[in-house]
């Protein structure tokens, strides 16, 4: 997958990432190669020059907003939208970005790796956190021949009055193609990231995605909007989407697939974030991917090799977290 926004939390990934590689050595997660892109220049203090990988230019008014989606239009108006106004955030790029990522990175990639042993559809997916988790959505849904898994933390979907969810109703699918989507957000990041993370979670169910299978969602106790917290988070997520099923995990006395928490190996879910750290991975820096797009980088990228065959339950997080869409005014 390709990691997005990265310089925003943990801007040395390769620090992170020996965890997730004992994961795959134990036999509890599935191999798979991560890379982090950045731009030359572009760090946590640029927000200024933040690419912001949307599909549309910003608006700082919302117009008529549908009633699903008042407590966002409300909120972006009142302050949202001043978070992104001024600076250089190439707005409208998404499309045109993600297309040339894969292009000029996927092939150098592939270079170094054994070559495949099955035929299936490559699984090739994004990954970010707040206006990473937007990035990795607009990927997703915007090049769907590409990207076929993505990891949305604490996504931006209140962008411009939440047209992101827009995109819900072009999707489409083949059988054997249809996406792996994971969703999470901290319980102490507040309502409007609980109400708008539940809401794609849902919407994309009524769309035809199945709880369980093809989308995740998980509510993280405690969690908050800091690069300690998604550390954290990332474990859980990793495990629901590339867990293997040679981890000898079996289903819930009541019938049940895992949840997320039962993904976690025994004992790491208690751990504190010295165990997340170390470097067991070399990043692969990709070249600047062009002047028309040189304004348009910082990508993170994770692609998986393998076939994704788990399946698992998120039945106890979205029972406990239904309530929250009670009111939507």
């Amino acid at each position: 997958m390709f990691r997005l926004n990265p310089e925003w939390y943990w801007p040395r990934g390769g620090e992170k990432y020996n965890t997730w590689h004992q994961l795959m050595v134990t036999g509890y997660m599935q191999a798979m190669v991560s890379a982090d892109v950045f731009i030359e220049g572009v760090t946590w203090k640029s927000w200024d020059n933040q690419p912001i990988y949307t599909l549309e230019g910003m608006q700082a008014k919302c117009g008529s907003c549908a009633p699903e989606l008042q407590f966002v239009c409300k909120s972006w108006e009142l302050h949202g939208n001043s978070m992104y106004a001024g600076g250089n955030h190439s707005f409208g790029s998404a499309k045109v970005f993600f297309g040339e990522l894969y292009d000029r990175a996927m092939p150098a990639i592939l270079a170094q790796l054994p070559a495949r042993s099955d035929d299936a559809a490559l699984p090739v997916g994004v990954w970010g956190y707040c206006i990473g988790g937007l990035a990795a959505w607009n990927a997703l849904v915007s090049r769907p021949d590409l990207f076929n898994i993505a990891y949305l933390g604490s996504p931006a979907m209140d962008f411009n009055c939440g047209h992101p969810f827009d995109a819900i109703r072009g999707m489409s699918w083949t059988a054997g193609a249809r996406p792996r989507i994971y969703i999470d957000a901290g319980t102490e990041e507040g309502e409007l990231m609980d109400k708008q993370t539940l809401l794609l979670f849902q919407k994309l169910q009524d769309k035809g995605l199945v709880a369980g299978q093809d989308v995740f969602y998980e509510r993280a106790e405690f969690g908050t909007h800091q690069a300690s917290s998604f550390l954290r988070r990332t474990v859980k997520a990793l495990l629901v989407l590339f867990g293997a099923n040679s981890a000898g995990h079996t289903k819930r006395p009541d019938g049940q697939g895992l949840t997320v928490l039962d993904a976690v190996p025994l004992g790491m879910a208690a751990k504190g974030d010295t165990q997340l750290s170390g470097v067991s991975q070399s990043l692969m820096s990709v070249p600047a991917l062009g002047h028309a797009l040189a304004w348009a980088c910082c990508a993170g990228a994770m692609f998986f090799l393998g076939r994704l065959s788990m399946s698992r339950s998120m039945h106890g997080s979205v029972f406990a977290s239904a309530p929250l869409l009670s009111d939507m005014t």
